[in-house]
């Protein structure tokens, strides 16, 4: 098990090397973007990898918890998936599986890890009504499937991406706190 840990923390950590070279590139190219693209031939891997590792980390601690240490929402977008992820020290990240994505603006922009939290704090109230799985499927088109990790397992739930945004879906309010995230990126990373 703790080999597993080892193997997700490795193949995490080059990830995130890998997209901050790009990242490091892109700002040389175009200062004003914060926008981080990936190379088409390596989108679709890096995305999993970045989205696997938010499904199977574990929280840092020493007692284990049955509280959210990740949640996730997987949206479709056109073309590709989006994936919003947020964590229990408030990090915020989206990932594009068609080759791009935002990490890093919760520790630069206070809104962004705010939302991260709130994002975290609504998972809390609609983990008991989700399933566990071990399964990671990504959404059909018209669908939004929500994560929750934990140190116990992966709770998850779907929903119609339509019932959602007609806010007509008792997944709503957490949809609504994933979407915050999205909005506190643009808002800050527009200037």
């Amino acid at each position: 098990m703790a080999w597993k840990m080892i193997v997700c923390a490795a193949v995490v950590l080059l990830l995130v090397l890998g997209v901050r070279a790009f990242q490091n590139k892109a700002t040389t190219q175009q200062p004003s973007s914060r926008f981080i693209p990936v190379p088409a031939d390596k989108a679709m891997s890096m995305y999993l990898g970045f989205r696997n590792g938010a499904l199977t980390a574990s929280a840092t601690g020493q007692q284990k918890s049955d509280a959210p240490h990740a949640v996730l929402m997987d949206m479709p977008v056109t073309p590709g998936t989006a994936t919003i992820a947020a964590f229990a020290d408030g990090t915020a990240s989206i990932y594009i599986s068609k080759g791009s994505g935002y990490i890093g603006g919760s520790q630069t922009y206070p809104t962004i890890r705010e939302a991260g939290l709130r994002f975290i704090a609504t998972a809390r109230k609609f983990q008991p009504q989700m399933q566990v799985t071990q399964q990671f499927p990504l959404p059909e088109q018209g669908e939004v499937t929500f994560y929750i990790a934990t140190d116990y397992g992966v709770y998850t739930a779907k929903a119609p991406e339509a019932e959602l945004r007609k806010r007509s879906h008792p997944l709503t309010e957490l949809y609504a706190a994933a979407q915050d995230v999205i909005t506190q990126y643009r808002l800050n990373f527009k200037k």
